[in-house]
């Protein structure tokens, strides 16, 4: 640990790591998440980093683990698609190979049959006029929540053989 040389006491470096240690063993969280929280705590600017360093090491902050919990949390939970996984996680300023090796690892099966499953209950709450108005709501909203065409386009063509 490098605070000596930065002027900063140990006891106030002890202070914020171990209310950001905490922070991270509570929940996952990502390096950008702690670091906006240090910021917000008014931790001195010049042990930000270091204390960062430190929890990655004693994996407090991992980038990996963090993902799998957000693209796990993010599927079941608020049924999103790849795309606004993507960029929300690219929002946290994680690397593109971690978020494109976790998205690989999405069961196809599994998430077509939730994009199907979606359409189909929004479906009985869309009011339209006719199929065609009924299809662009229906793409529309799934377009919102992230999911790519080729998927919604098999989740309309499922629904309607139903």
């Amino acid at each position: 640990m490098q605070y000596t040389s930065m002027n900063i006491d140990k006891e106030t470096y002890q202070h914020f790591y171990v209310k950001a240690a905490t922070y991270c063993s509570v929940a996952e969280h990502c390096e950008s998440e702690v670091r906006d929280k240090l910021k917000a705590w008014e931790t001195p600017e010049e042990i930000v980093d270091t204390i960062l360093n430190q929890l990655k090491e004693e994996e407090f902050i991992n980038e990996i683990r963090y993902c799998n919990a957000f693209v796990a949390d993010k599927l079941k939970h608020n049924k999103w698609g790849r795309i606004k996984i993507t960029y929300e996680l690219g929002r946290k300023r994680l690397s593109g190979t971690c978020i494109q090796d976790i998205l690989q690892n999405i069961d196809e099966e599994d998430y077509r049959a939730m994009a199907c499953e979606l359409m189909t209950k929004k479906n009985k709450e869309v009011k339209a006029k006719d199929t065609y108005e009924r299809r662009n709501k229906l793409f529309r909203f799934m377009a919102g929540r992230g999911f790519e065409f080729d998927v919604m386009e098999s989740a309309y063509a499922e629904m309607m053989k139903e």
